[in-house]
């Protein structure tokens, strides 16, 4: 989505995610009921982005297609009243669907243990830390194939669906199914390895350390060799070193200004220099912006 919307090139895009604490969401497989029923959580905030719409379409087709389905939802949002609305015309609030509303995120751990399944039924998303937290606990995911969600796990461990209701009711129905039959396997280790917080560390360091080398193996060019590969560049490189000088000017006048006072001698001169250090430095600002718009003709921006 970020390549997409910025034209950057995707190769030199690194993604580092966030960090999940497996000590707090880990498997509590004696908190899910022993009756046959199988429980879906969703935690989400109920918004279109995150597909409250969906799943207002998704929960009275599941539960009527599977009748062991039983539905855990949290999250608060402006599509909850529709939610709830829609759960009570077809008689599921309280029987087949709990709506726990607004959840800390101190509590969401004790919400997922009680599941079997989690849904994920978002349009758009980057990165969906709920899912980790879900297979951490040992739920099995669905999720909308959308945005950076088949990218943070490895095949198998999350069944997709297009987002719209009837793929996601067919693969909810297929996930019921895996689940009564006792097929899914817990995948904790697996989200422990993959991102603890040390193995976001050491992601960090690795991007730092390639843009370190890179840095030192790149040659330095002189201004003449500047000019001649790229004018703007260049331009910009000048002005900004003649703005660094009229901004050490600028800090020093007053300076200079105290002592002219002092001993009776004009001060327009240190005047003029503060002026234009001033203007040195709102030009250097506006050297700056226009190099951040400044785009190369590969698409990548320049910063």
């Amino acid at each position: 989505n970020l390549c997409a919307r910025c034209g950057l090139i995707p190769a030199r895009v690194h993604v580092i995610p966030n960090a999940v604490d497996t000590a707090v969401f880990t498997p509590r497989p004696g908190r899910r009921p022993s009756d046959g029923t199988v429980v879906i959580v969703v935690m989400a905030r109920m918004t279109r982005r995150k597909g409250a719409h969906l799943l207002a379409e998704v929960v009275p087709h599941v539960c009527a297609r599977c009748p062991r389905a039983r539905f855990i939802i949290g999250g608060g949002g402006p599509h909850l009243r529709r939610l709830r609305s829609v759960c009570d015309a077809h008689g599921l609030l309280g029987t087949r669907v709990e709506l726990l509303g607004e959840v800390a995120h101190v509590h969401v751990a004790d919400v997922l243990t009680r599941g079997h399944i989690f849904l994920n039924a978002s349009v758009t998303e980057a990165f969906c830390m709920g899912i980790l937290e879900a297979v951490a606990c040992g739920l099995l995911p669905v999720s909308t194939r959308v945005g950076g969600v088949p990218e943070i796990l490895p095949p198998g461990m999350v069944r997709f669906a297009e987002p719209d209701t009837q793929s996601i009711v067919d693969a909810l129905a297929d996930a019921v199914g895996a689940a009564g039959a006792c097929e899914v396997r817990c995948h904790h280790a697996e989200v422990a390895a993959m991102y603890s917080w040390r193995s976001v560390a050491l992601r960090t360091h690795a991007v730092y350390a390639e843009a370190a080398h890179r840095a030192r193996a790149r040659p330095r060019l002189t201004l003449a060799q500047l000019c001649r590969r790229d004018m703007i560049a260049a331009s910009a490189t000048l002005l900004q070193q003649i703005c660094l000088l009229l901004l050490r000017v600028w800090r020093a006048a007053p300076t200079w200004t105290s002592s002219a006072r002092r001993s009776g001698a004009p001060v327009r001169g240190a005047r003029l220099l503060a002026r234009l250090g001033v203007g040195g430095a709102l030009f250097s600002a506006a050297v700056m912006v226009s190099g951040e718009k400044h785009v190369d003709g590969d698409g990548a921006a320049r910063a």
